[in-house]
């Protein structure tokens, strides 16, 4: 019975995961960086608010919702697909003007900073339990199915072949005739649809709005996307899983085994070890900082994983400007990133350790330099085993090379 309270409540929670991360993958695979989810999200979410409190009735709310959605991606459009906008600064300032403005108007209309009246939504009534009512969503049924759908959509019509070869190829898509821009117009504009499907979703099955309630969810959706390198399937398969690793943050909640700041952080930790795609270098780091310089366990951590991401991301991108590099020679270039990884994280730990309280002396240093030539040694010598995982490593940082950035 546990189990199947867990896997429920993991369905429950993967909803919007799995409609914000349907529209990444939309606007991903016509060229368009897919920053704005978060955005799209709470944007999303008042609308359903707005349209279910002024309607009387969801489904008003799912209309308000898709109009918010296509009002957020109508400006993110005009900024980058007319007039060519950095994508990411537009992707950015659509999240911030949607948090300020979702609280402006959510006092502006509802005479409130925090949250909206309860509205009418999709579940609940007649349930015996919270659980069972959020299964009778139809929205619940409809994001399960999302992702498999839009994966056929793209591999099977027509349509989704001419998506793909705007993502692939805009050039060679222009040199034919066919325009470019309402192609990644169209696409923009189902992602946002999609994306804000997730935010009714939210504000419908809690019956309001609440101030900031999509709580990051559109960022670890984009970290599904590019865990599921882009493929609907796999999306799915990230979304579940950072779902689940939602749900048993909220059971150890419960327990008194762990530190509750520990386990509010396990959905992030695991979307950073997704990303990375790599868990020695972020063990390696911890761990030196938490036992060689004494820092607290939870700066520790924190540190240790933004150490990895930046490390290993900034060896993927060197490698992938290197294409001249040989198979064989990939062990180096794993061998230099570990090592410049724990040199990084020797300088860190100074920082840390006079923030986090923890101590610094000369032994920790040394150690862990000679920790870090071992290592390099080792992969030198494992010349077929270590080059086949830097490879799988890199193949898993770099973006797929059937999406291009417009």
């Amino acid at each position: 019975m546990i189990v199947v309270a867990f896997l429920l409540q993991t369905l429950r929670i993967a909803i919007p995961y799995l409609f914000a991360a349907a529209g990444g993958v939309m606007s991903e695979r016509v060229g368009l960086i897919a920053l704005g989810l978060e955005g799209l999200l709470l944007s999303g979410a008042f609308g359903a608010a707005l349209g279910s409190h002024i309607g009387g009735s969801p489904w008003a709310g799912l209309l308000g919702a898709i109009g918010a959605g296509l009002v957020v991606a109508g400006l993110f459009g005009v900024a980058t697909i007319r007039f060519r906008a950095n994508q990411v600064v537009v992707g950015v300032a659509i999240n911030l003007m949607a948090v300020a403005g979702t609280r402006f108007f959510l006092r502006l209309v509802f005479d409130s900073s925090s949250n909206s009246p309860r509205v009418p939504g999709f579940g609940g009534e007649g349930a015996g339990s919270a659980m069972v009512g959020s299964l009778m969503n139809p929205l619940v049924w409809v994001g399960l199915a999302i992702l498999p759908g839009l994966g056929w959509m793209l591999m099977e019509t027509p349509f989704g072949l001419r998506v793909r070869a705007v993502g692939e190829k805009p050039d060679a898509v222009a040199s034919l005739g066919v325009a470019v821009a309402p192609l990644q117009w169209q696409g923009l504009l189902l992602g946002a649809v999609l994306a804000s499907l997730g935010g009714a979703y939210l504000a419908l099955d809690q019956h309001q709005f609440t101030d900031g309630m999509s709580a990051g969810r559109g960022f670890i959706a984009l970290a599904a996307v590019i865990f599921g390198r882009w493929q609907p399937v796999r999306v799915a398969v990230g979304c579940l899983l950072f779902a689940a690793a939602e749900t048993l943050q909220i059971q150890l909640q419960g327990t008194q085994l762990v530190p509750s700041q520990f386990v509010e952080m396990i959905p992030y930790l695991l979307t950073i070890v997704a990303l990375a795609g790599v868990v020695l270098p972020f063990a390696l780091g911890t761990a030196g900082l938490y036992y060689l310089f004494h820092v607290p366990l939870i700066p520790a951590v924190f540190a240790g994983a933004a150490m990895t991401a930046t490390s290993i991301g900034i060896t993927a991108s060197v490698f992938g400007e290197l294409k001249w590099l040989k198979r064989s020679e990939g062990q180096i270039v794993i061998g230099a990133a570990v090592l410049d990884d724990i040199l990084g994280i020797v300088i860190l730990a100074v920082v840390v350790a006079v923030v986090g309280g923890g101590a610094f002396s000369l032994g920790p240093v040394v150690r862990l330099c000679l920790a870090a030539v071992a290592f390099v040694a080792v992969a030198l010598v494992l010349s077929r085993t270590a080059a086949p995982v830097f490879d799988w490593v890199v193949d898993r940082l770099k973006a797929p090379g059937d999406v291009a950035v417009a």
